[in-house]
C-alpha cells in the first residue's frame, strides 16, 4: 500500500500500533531507529525526571531539586554546539562513520553517567553527582542532534523519514516506560543506586545497535549557499557584528545560571546572609535580566539588522557561498539566534512583544511544577512508587504510544520540542 501511496506522489501513511511495531522490524534502518529512539528517551527519562524522585526520597531539599533540574537547558541549548557535531572529525573514530563515532562516544558517556550515578550518594556527595548529571545531560542532548542528523542521512524510499520519524516516537516512548514507570516500580524493591545501575545495563546495549548501524560518508568540500549568502542578503560583517552582541548576551546568561547552580550545589554560604544561595532571590535579581540578555537583546539586533537590509545599503551584490568552518558556524548561530527574531519583528511590527511574551509564558507553571512532581506524589500525597508509575507512566505513555505518527510531526530540531 505504501509503494503505490507513494507512485501516486502520496506520502505514505505511518503506521500505528502493533503496525508501527511490525514496521520498525522490517529492515535494518527501521529497527535501529526503534533503538536510537529509546536511547534517546532513556537519559532524558532519567535525568529530568525519576532523578527527581530519587531525590525526594533521600530528604534532598526541594530548592536543591529545583535547581538540579536546570540540567534540562543543555536540551534547550543543544543547537549552540550541533554545528561542532555535524563537522568536527574524532580522533581515532572516524573510521566508524560521520554519525556513529559521534553515538558511540554519546552512549558510552551515558551508561558511564549512570553506573557514576549509582555509585554516588546524593546527600554526600551532592557536588559530584550534580557534575555527574550535568555531563550526562550534555551527552544526551548531543545524542540527540546526532540521531536527528541520521534519521534524515539515511531516509530512503523503503524508510521515509515519516516511517522513521513515528518509530522513534515509538521507541522513544518505550524508554519512558522503562526509565519511569519500570524504574518507579523496582524503587520499591530495590535501591534507588540499583535501579540506576540497572539502567546503565539498558544503555549500554544500544551500542550494540550502534555498531550495526548504517552510516552516510562525509562529503568531501562542504560549502553551503544559504538565503544568508544570496545577492541581497546582509553583509556578513554586519551580521558578525550583530552575532558578536548578542552572543556576549548569551554568554553572560549561560554563565550567571551555571556558576549559580555551582554555588547552590556546591553547599557555599553567602557571607552576608550566613546562608545558602536563594533560588528564589536569583530568579528574582537576575531573571528578568537574563531574559533581557537573551530575548530582548536579539531581537532589538534583529531589528536594526533588518532595517539595515531593508535601505539595501549593506547587502550582498551577488553570491558569497560559506567555505570556511568558522563562516558556516557564524551562520548557524545567526540563524539560531537573531534570524528567527528578525523574521517575527519583519512580519509583525511591535506585535512581537506580545508573541515573545506568549512565548515565555505559555509553559512556565509546567517548568515549574514539573521538577517537583515525583517528590510531590511521592513523599507528600505518600502514594507507593507502583501506584505513581502506573498513574503518571503507563497510562498516559500508552495513550501516546496509540498517537505516535502524530507525534511525529513534532521536530525536535526545534528548540523547545520535546515528547512527552
Amino acid at each position: 500500500m505504501a509503494s503505490t501511496a507513494a507512485a501516486k506522489g502520496v506520502p505514505p501513511v505511518p503506521p500505528k500500533g502493533l503496525g508501527l511495531l511490525r514496521a520498525s522490524l522490517s529492515n535494518r534502518k527501521t529497527g535501529i531507529m526503534l533503538v536510537f529512539g529509546f536511547a534517546a528517551g532513556l537519559p532524558y527519562t532519567l535525568l529530568i525526571g525519576t532523578l527527581n524522585a530519587w531525590l525526594g526520597e533521600w530528604k534532598i531539599d526541594l530548592a536543591t531539586i529545583g535547581v538540579l533540574s536546570w540540567i534540562g537547558l543543555a536540551y534547550a541549548f543543544k543547537f549552540l554546539w550541533s554545528p561542532l557535531v555535524d563537522r568536527v572529525r574524532l580522533p581515532g573514530l572516524e573510521g566508524l562513520g560521520r554519525r556513529r563515532s559521534w553515538l558511540l562516544v554519546c552512549q558510552i558517556l551515558l551508561t558511564l553517567t549512570f553506573f557514576a550515578l549509582a555509585m554516588s550518594d546524593p546527600r554526600l556527595q551532592l557536588g559530584w553527582f550534580a557534575l555527574v548529571a550535568v555531563i550526562g545531560a550534555f551527552a544526551s542532548a548531543t545524542q540527540d542532534v546526532v540521531i536527528d542528523a541520521w534519521r534524515i542521512d539515511v531516509a530512503d524510499e523503503r524508510a521515509p523519514v515519516e516511517i522513521l520519524s513515528s518509530i522513534y516516537q515509538f521507541g522513544y516512548r518505550i524508554a519512558a516506560l522503562i526509565g519511569g514507570a519500570l524504574a518507579l516500580v523496582l524503587s520499591e524493591r530495590v535501591s534507588w543506586p540499583l535501579v540506576y545501575g540497572i539502567m546503565g545495563g539498558f544503555m549500554a546495549l544500544t551500542v550494540f545497535a550502534t555498531m550495526f548501524a548504517p552510516d552516510t560518508p562525509r562529503t568531501a568540500a562542504e560549502t553551503e549557499e544559504t538565503a544568508l549568502r544570496s545577492a541581497g542578503a546582509l553583509e556578513p560583517k554586519y551580521r558578525l557584528a550583530g552575532l558578536a552582541i548578542v552572543g556576549i548576551g548569551w554568554a553572560w546568561a549561560i554563565w550567571m545560571i551555571a556558576s549559580f547552580m555551582v554555588t547552590m550545589l556546591g553547599g557555599d554560604i553567602d557571607p552576608a546572609t550566613g546562608k545558602p544561595p536563594s533560588a528564589g532571590d536569583f530568579t528574582k535579581l537576575y531573571g528578568p535580566w537574563i531574559v533581557a540578555a537573551t530575548v530582548i537583546l536579539p531581537a532589538i539586533v534583529a531589528a536594526v539588522l533588518n532595517w539595515m537590509q531593508v535601505r539595501g545599503e549593506h547587502v550582498l551584490k551577488s553570491a558569497d557561498p560559506a567555505v570556511s568552518a568558522g563562516e558556516r558556524t557564524a551562520d548557524h548561530a545567526y540563524s539560531a539566534l537573531i534570524l528567527p527574531l528578525g523574521e517575527l519583528v519583519r512580519r509583525i511590527g511591535w506585535g512581537v512583544i506580545i508573541v515573545l511574551g506568549l512565548i515565555l509564558s505559555y509553559r512556565i507553571t509546567d517548568n515549574i511544577w514539573g521538577s517537583f512532581a515525583f517528590p510531590f506524589y511521592l513523599e507528600e500525597l505518600k502514594y507507593s512508587g507502583d501506584e505513581v508509575a502506573f498513574a503518571s507512566k503507563i497510562f498516559g505513555v500508552f495513550m501516546t504510544m496509540g498517537g505516535s505518527p502524530s507525534a511525529a510531526s513534532c521536530s525536535r530540531r526545534s528548540v523547545g520540542c520535546r515528547p512527552y
